[in-house]
C-alpha cells in the first residue's frame, strides 16, 4: 500500500476511530521534559568547548593532530566499505514494515 492510499484509508475513518486513538494513547502513562533555551548556557558551552578544542591542539601538536587527521580518513574509509551480502543474509528482517489497523482493513507501509 502506498502513502496515498493510506492517506486515503485514514481520511475516511470517522471521528470515533481517532478519538479512540488518542484515548489509547494519552490513557497510557507519559512524561513532559520541559527545556528553557538559554542564550548565557549556550555561549558559555561554545567557549567551553572552543576552549577544549584549543587545549586539544597545542596537547596534540602538529604531528599529533596529522597523526588523528589519517586516523580519521582510514575510519572513514573503513565505514564506506560494502558490508558482505553473506553477513545479511545472516540475518532475519520481519516482512512488512509499519501496521496501522482501521475499522476496514489492515494496512502495510
Amino acid at each position: 500500500m502506498n502513502i496515498g492510499q493510506l492517506y486515503t484509508a485514514l481520511k475516511s475513518e470517522p471521528s470515533s476511530y481517532w478519538e479512540s486513538v488518542l484515548l489509547s494513547i494519552l490513557r497510557k502513562p507519559w512524561v513532559v521534559v520541559r527545556g528553557k533555551p538559554s542564550v548565557a548556557l549556550q555561549e558559555k558551552m561554545a567557549k567551553e568547548e572552543a576552549e577544549r578544542v584549543k587545549r586539544q591542539i597545542e596537547l596534540l601538536g602538529q604531528e599529533g593532530l596529522e597523526k588523528k587527521r589519517e586516523r580519521l580518513e582510514r575510519a572513514m574509509k573503513e565505514n564506506e566499505i560494502p558490508v558482505p551480502e553473506t553477513l545479511l543474509k545472516q540475518f532475519k528482517v520481519k516482512r512488512g514494515g509499519t501496521q496501522f489497523q482501521t475499522r476496514r482493513k489492515r494496512m502495510i507501509m
